[in-house]
């Protein structure tokens, strides 16, 4: 089941939330959306309990397209297995991971 982003009454940050299997990409394209025209985005995953390897795979294409349009994205709050995930992955290369803290 895809987790959309959530309205967090900030306009500023944009949250991934629940548990991401596979099928991402609809909030991925709402990544994309919430993007245009902003230069830095903030990415909150405190909220976020799992995601899997084909999602971070798409988050990682996701994250690379804005990284090359310009777009500097951080991304705030995973938890330590996602921080985890997003090293391996090599997400840290395309984004500023700033890891929880307890």
């Amino acid at each position: 089941m895809p987790v959309l982003a959530e309205d967090s009454g900030d306009e500023d940050v944009f949250p991934l939330v629940g548990e991401m299997y596979s099928a991402g990409s609809d909030a991925f394209r709402q990544l994309v959306d919430f993007s245009t025209g902003r230069e830095n985005v903030l990415i909150d995953c405190s909220a976020l309990k799992r995601m899997d390897f084909v999602s971070a795979g798409l988050f990682l294409n996701t994250l690379t397209n804005l990284q090359i349009t310009g777009c500097s994205v951080t991304i705030r709050n995973p938890n330590q297995l996602i921080f985890a995930l997003f090293g391996v992955l090599g997400i840290n290369q395309v984004a500023h991971v700033e890891r929880r803290k307890f």
